[in-house]
C-alpha cells in the first residue's frame, strides 16, 4: 500500500464515555510528534463544537450512620 488511508473505528461504548480508536500510518521517527498533534487537533475540534471530555464520577448514598458518640467521649485527656 503506497500512502494508506486513515481510520477511525467505534471502539467501545462506557458509561461515561465513547472511545474510539484512530489508525494511521507514519514513519517510527515521525510517530510521537504525529501522535501529539493529532490528540491536540482533536480537543481544539472537541472545544470548537462545544463537545466536553466527561471525567469518571461516583456518587456514594449513605444509608445508615452509626450513632454519634457521647460529647464526652470526644474530649482529650490532660496530661498528667
Amino acid at each position: 500500500m503506497k500512502d494508506p488511508q486513515a481510520a477511525v473505528a467505534l471502539k467501545t461504548l462506557n458509561d461515561s464515555s465513547v472511545d474510539f480508536a484512530v489508525r494511521v500510518c507514519t514513519k517510527n521517527s515521525d510517530w510521537w510528534a504525529l501522535q501529539c498533534s493529532l490528540l491536540e487537533q482533536i480537543k481544539l475540534r472537541f472545544d470548537a463544537e462545544g463537545i466536553e471530555i466527561p471525567f469518571p464520577q461516583t456518587t456514594v448514598h449513605v444509608k445508615h450512620l452509626p450513632a454519634p458518640e457521647s460529647v464526652n467521649a470526644a474530649k482529650p485527656v490532660a496530661a498528667p
